[in-house]
């Protein structure tokens, strides 16, 4: 590692999202010299000042919340890609964290770079609530596919599989669809017995579509047990997110593909996106680092002109 400054130095790294919050501080070579855990961060879902809160009360967590840090970066939830939307944002965490350089990036972005660690270039399937692909070139230019939303798209996400199938017991209520053991979950699980309950859940109740997704692990479930209609709502949703891989694979000039968020945390689904993923010709590869690693990756290689691959070992042991 070629030094551009001083010894001692302190990074900060930041993961702030939908459910928790997540910070650590390194020094120098790697080494991990604090984490801790605070709330959800994701502004859009809580508001800005719960946001700040849940990342000061990660610094707190970690015994940090008074240091200055030679670098920070952020990762955050439910921000956008632009520059304005991250100097918006940027003045607000200043009121919580004090350092003499601040980075602010969607929180997909520190996850892409700690799954594809000091690679150039290289993508990241995406699915949790909702979904993306999102991949880097040689240039360090950042482009993705999908990250619609849940109303536009997010295939393979918690909230479209659970999605898929309400609908499909909606149509097996209706006589045009297959009985599954879906319509049993879906049942117990939203506590629906008609279309007519559905449609009041959705149009009247108006649940949030963290609470749709929730059922995901229920879907799961039926598909790993060899269910028939799961098994083909995962395979559709899963090979339109490989879709989204292809696609960006040609742009990006890269065919490597590492993965993050929530759903991949269910072997079947990492089981079945791997098998997918490898009939077109890719291999889905482990992380190298996690995401609150690849904001430290990030703070780093901001400082120092090359980071090797002792520094990369020292994340990764701690996190």
């Amino acid at each position: 590692m070629v030094r551009k400054g001083v010894d001692g130095l302190k990074f900060v790294g930041i993961d702030a999202g939908g459910t928790k919050t997540l910070a650590a501080m390194c020094n120098e070579k790697g080494e991990v010299l604090a984490v801790g855990r605070g709330g959800p961060g994701n502004h859009l879902a809580v508001g800005i000042d719960r946001m700040l809160e849940s990342i000061h009360n990660a610094l707190k967590d970690a015994s940090i919340a008074e240091e200055e840090f030679d670098v920070a970066v952020l990762g955050l939830a439910g921000l956008g890609f632009s520059k304005e939307a991250s100097h918006k944002l940027e003045k607000e965490v200043r009121k919580v964290l004090r350092a003499k350089k601040l980075e602010v990036f969607n929180d997909c972005l520190i996850a892409l770079k700690g799954a594809i660690g000091r690679r150039k270039r290289g993508m990241i399937a995406v699915a949790g609530t909702g979904s993306m692909v999102i991949g880097t070139n040689e240039n360090s230019e950042i482009f993705k596919v999908g990250g619609w939303g849940h109303l536009l798209g997010d295939e393979g996400s918690a909230y479209k599989l659970s999605f898929d199938a309400i609908r499909s017991v909606m149509k097996y209520w209706e006589n045009r669809g297959e009985k599954s053991k879906l319509a049993e979950e879906v049942s117990e699980f939203f506590g629906v017995n008609s279309v007519g309950d559905v449609i009041r859940l959705f149009y009247i109740d108006s649940p949030t579509k963290e609470r749709i997704a929730l059922f995901a692990p229920r879907f799961i479930k039926a598909a790993e047990e060899g269910d028939r209609v799961a098994l083909k709502i995962l395979n559709a949703n899963i090979s339109e997110l490989t879709e989204g891989v292809k696609a960006l694979s040609s742009r990006i000039g890269s065919k490597y593909i590492s993965y993050s968020g929530g759903m991949f945390s269910a072997p079947f689904y990492k089981d079945t996106f791997k098998s997918i993923l490898k009939e077109h010709g890719f291999e889905l590869k482990e992380k190298v680092l996690s995401p609150v690693g690849g904001a430290l990756l990030i703070a780093l290689e901001v400082t120092f002109e090359s980071v090797d691959e002792k520094v990369i070992k020292n994340l990764k042991g701690a996190l």
